[in-house]
């Protein structure tokens, strides 16, 4: 059969139901979401933390986690193919519907988009996706009213004077499908541009390429910086190889298990023909890159994020004592190392003016300190020429 497209793959109805049953797996439960979760707490614990973007949503996976940690949270779930955005629009009707989401507040809001990873800024308002009555969830616009973290004056339509919009911007297998190093950079330079000042930014990812991480750190390209000195050095380095990319074929299971259809009136036709027994579906293509940690690390640096590193995953207790310490040896041992990609970016510098002025403000308190230990001296000797009258 012909190999489908990626946009055909994604909207075949069982390849989405495969997706969800591996998120709903231990794999995903004890051992991404966990990690992911665990990594994110420091900024979910902010109280000034509500607006969060999700690149490369699926399903809303990630999203549904933060929801279910923060009821006011404002999420902002970006990809570009519209069945996993229709598939993640339903999930969470259905989840709210169940109690399992805390978005039944009216501050509560998810908005899915329609849009590239690479170049989706706030003002992608042209290709929302369109959600009719009975699928619809409590929606909002980038272009509500300003919360804690932005000024009166933010819109859907710009970043904030500071230079970003969200306090958290997340992914989950989502830079493996960067195959150049012009497209991991450009997306750790949106990242950097949709962040606020003092945001996190966490990515799943994952096994990395150890062989490569040997060559990048040979070659001295294992961090990045927009500093002047490291600019004018980097011509002096070997070019940055391109990665390796993989192909993963993941067989698809036939029947009736996909959303009904087409897929489902063949498979009867099939069933019902005496010549021949159905013919298997054809396997999803998906193609890998295989990145170093070197790589986030570099692209990361270069986009202006500091404190960038990449974090192992780490199965939970829970995961442990559930199904217990050989089982996840074994996982590890066929699905290798997973990990994350964390970086922030710097918070604020105080301006000149506001520099100055705090200056002066320390110039004013030690002249009246000089001055009121000058006139304590003063009274003393007078008091003391008195005595001796």
């Amino acid at each position: 059969q012909p190999a489908l497209s990626v946009e055909e793959q994604y909207a075949d109805g069982r390849y989405a139901d495969f997706v969800e049953a591996k998120e709903n797996a231990a794999f995903y439960k004890y051992y991404l979401h966990h990690s992911f979760l665990r990594a994110t707490q420091p900024q979910l614990a902010n109280p000034s933390l509500s607006r969060v973007l999700d690149l490369g949503c699926g399903n809303g996976c990630l999203t549904h986690l933060l929801l279910g940690k923060r009821s006011d949270l404002r999420v902002t779930a970006v990809d570009r193919i519209r069945a996993m955005l229709a598939r993640a629009t339903k999930r969470t009707q259905a989840l709210r519907d169940a109690g399992l989401l805390k978005t039944n507040t009216p501050e509560a809001a998810v908005e899915f988009v329609c849009a590239n990873a690479l170049d989706f800024h706030p003002g992608t308002t042209d290709t929302k996706l369109k959600q009719d009555s009975a699928t619809a969830i409590a929606t909002t616009t980038t272009a509500a009213a300003a919360d804690s973290e932005g000024s009166s004056s933010s819109s859907s339509s710009s970043l904030s004077p500071s230079g970003g919009f969200y306090g958290l911007v997340v992914s989950s297998l989502v830079l493996c499908h960067m195959h150049t190093c012009q497209e991991l950079n450009a997306f750790f330079a949106n990242v950097a541009k949709l962040l606020r000042p003092g945001g996190l930014t966490v990515h799943l990812v994952p096994p990395l390429d150890q062989a490569r991480q040997t060559r990048l750190l040979a070659d001295g390209r294992t961090t990045g910086s927009k500093a002047k000195e490291d600019e004018e050095k980097v011509h002096l380095r070997p070019r940055i190889a391109e990665p390796k990319i993989e192909r993963v074929e993941i067989p698809m299971p036939g029947g009736g298990s996909g959303s009904g259809g087409k897929d489902d009136d063949d498979d009867a036709q099939l069933s019902n023909s005496s010549s021949a027994s159905p013919a298997p579906p054809p396997p999803v293509v998906l193609y890998d890159t295989r990145w170093a940690a070197g790589d986030y690390i570099r692209a990361a640096g270069e986009a202006g994020l500091v404190n960038a590193r990449v974090v192992t995953c780490a199965v939970s207790e829970e995961g442990v004592r559930a199904l217990g310490e050989e089982f996840w040896a074994e996982i590890q041992l066929h699905l290798g190392q997973y990990a994350m990609v964390v970086a922030q970016k710097p918070p604020l510098e105080p301006t000149r003016a506001a520099v100055g002025t705090n200056r002066n403000e320390r110039l004013t308190v030690r002249c009246a300190a000089r001055i009121a230990w000058g006139c304590a001296l003063l009274s003393a000797a007078i008091t003391l020429l008195m005595g001796h009258r």
